[in-house]
């Protein structure tokens, strides 16, 4: 079996017959990676933005209509409507209102979240989300060594 070095000097080889635990926790992955992705929000604000290239598009069909070109008006035209009929009928969907956490927001035991942030803010986010001991423990058990 071939050992490869990783960061830190962690081996990255499969366990003994993991092969197939490998897969399926890629998979889970991906599964889990799916069901993150809200449509509905991302169809919306898709729809925003078919709406702004759209209203963008405007100029340069008001040029060549001053112009005369009639040909690149027309398709200017065609890529004008076709931006403005998707970007109306994305946009009138719904969407929840609250698309990022709060600081209301409270977690359950199994949710998953992910912080993206300068290593600055490390002491004060590892301070605020420091682990609970559970209970019969002791409390310098929870801090990681």
């Amino acid at each position: 079996m071939i050992k490869s070095q990783g960061v830190g000097g962690i081996s990255l080889a499969p366990p003994p017959g993991g092969q197939g635990r490998k897969e399926s926790f890629v998979a889970k992955q991906a599964t889990e990676l799916r069901y993150a992705v809200r449509f509905r929000v991302v169809f919306k604000y898709f729809g925003q933005l078919c709406l702004v290239l759209a209203a963008l598009s405007l100029v340069p069909l008001v040029m060549s209509v001053i112009f005369g070109d009639t040909p690149i008006s027309l398709r200017y035209g065609i890529v004008i409507g076709g931006l403005s009929a998707s970007g109306f009928s994305l946009t009138r969907r719904h969407a929840p209102s609250r698309v990022q956490a709060s600081d209301e927001t409270t977690f359950r035991i199994g949710d998953e979240i992910v912080i993206l942030t300068h290593s600055k803010n490390m002491p004060a986010l590892q301070e605020r989300w420091q682990p609970k001991p559970a209970q019969g423990e002791p409390a310098d058990a929870a801090t990681p060594e």
